[in-house]
C-alpha cells in the first residue's frame, strides 16, 4: 500500500512476547491514524480478514502463521489537556503513565508496569493493584464499519477484562483519560512501589502476562498452586515456579506447547474443584 509499511512473511516470533508464532503473509505497520483508516478500509474492500495487534504481551500467534495482521504499536502521541491525557493507541502505559507524572497527575501508578499499548489496555480493560484503565477513561475514538466515531464512557460498558471494544471489534484509535492533581513525589513513590512488587512476585522469563481470569475474585494462580503445578510443563512451556499464574518460555516452546499446557492446568482446576478457568490472553489463527 502506498505509504504504509508492509512486511511479508514476517517472522510471528518478534510480535509476541511469548517468543511463539509462525509467519505473518501479510504484517502492517500504520504509523498514524488516518494510516490505520486506509489500511482498514484497504483490506475490508478486498474482503480480506486481519487481526489486530499491539504490543503482543498478552496474543498467542499460531505455529501455522496467520494471514493479514495490522500492528498499531507505532501509532504514537500523547496530548496533555489540564487534567486530561489524550492517548494514541500505540502508547504503551508506561510512556503514558510518564507523560501524567511529569504533569502532576495521579491516577495510572498502578498501571505503569502493564507491558501492553493503551489500545490493548482498552479492549481487555486491563487493570493492576486494584486499578482499571476503565476507571479514567471518558471516551475513545474507534473505527468501526468504516466510520470513525467517539464513544462515551457510559457506552463502554467497562467490566472485568472486559469492554465493548471487545465485544463489538472496534479498533482502538485514541482515549482520552481524566486523571487527579497531586504530589509529583507522592506519585512517583506509589509507582516505584507497585513496580518492586511486581518484579519481586512475577517471573523474568517471556510470558503473556497472567493466564487466566479471576474465577469469582479468586485468582487462578490460588488454583494452580493449591494443586502444586509449579514447574508443571509441556515442551518449553511452564507454568513459573514463581508465579503460577503465569505460562513461560523456558526456551524452545511453541505456541502449540502453551495451549496444550493452559488447557491441561484447566481441566486439571476443573477436576479437582468444579471450577472452569476462563484464558486470560488472546490467540490469533488456529492452535
Amino acid at each position: 500500500m502506498d505509504g504504509i509499511k508492509v512486511i511479508e512473511n514476517a517472522d510471528g516470533k518478534r510480535y509476541s512476547s511469548f517468543l511463539s508464532g509462525g509467519k505473518i503473509k501479510k504484517l502492517y505497520l500504520p504509523e498514524n491514524e488516518n494510516e490505520v483508516v486506509r489500511a482498514v478500509e484497504y483490506l475490508t474492500e478486498k474482503n480480506e480478514k486481519f487481526f489486530i495487534l499491539g504490543n503482543g504481551t498478552n496474543t498467542l500467534i499460531s505455529d501455522d502463521g496467520v494471514g493479514n495482521v495490522m500492528c498499531l504499536k507505532r501509532v504514537k502521541g500523547i496530548e496533555v489537556r489540564g487534567a486530561e491525557i489524550v492517548g494514541r493507541c500505540g502508547e504503551t502505559m508506561k510512556s503514558l503513565f510518564r507523560a501524567a507524572e511529569r504533569n502532576g497527575l495521579s491516577g495510572l501508578e498502578e498501571l505503569s508496569g502493564i507491558p501492553g499499548t493503551l489500545g490493548g489496555a482498552l479492549t481487555m480493560n486491563a487493570g493492576a493493584f486494584g486499578a482499571e484503565i476503565g476507571d479514567y477513561v471518558t471516551e475513545i475514538t474507534v473505527l468501526h464499519g468504516g466510520i470513525v466515531q467517539k464513544i462515551q464512557k457510559s457506552d463502554l460498558w467497562f467490566s472485568y477484562r472486559d469492554s465493548v471494544v471487545k465485544k463489538k471489534g472496534y479498533v482502538v484509535l485514541s482515549a482520552t483519560l481524566r486523571l487527579k492533581r497531586k504530589d509529583k513525589n507522592l506519585i512517583a513513590a506509589r509507582a516505584k512501589e507497585c513496580e518492586t512488587i511486581r518484579r519481586a512476585a512475577q517471573p523474568d522469563s517471556p510470558s503473556l502476562g497472567s493466564t487466566f481470569k479471576k474465577h469469582d475474585l479468586v485468582s487462578a494462580a490460588y488454583y494452580i498452586d493449591a494443586l502444586n503445578l509449579k514447574g508443571f510443563s509441556e515442551g518449553g512451556a511452564k507454568v513459573s515456579e514463581k508465579h503460577a499464574g503465569f505460562i513461560i518460555n523456558s526456551g524452545g516452546a511453541t505456541s502449540r506447547d502453551y495451549k496444550i499446557l493452559s488447557d491441561a492446568i484447566s481441566d486439571k482446576v476443573k477436576c479437582a474443584f468444579g471450577v472452569s478457568l476462563e484464558r486470560e490472553i488472546e490467540i490469533i489463527g488456529n492452535i
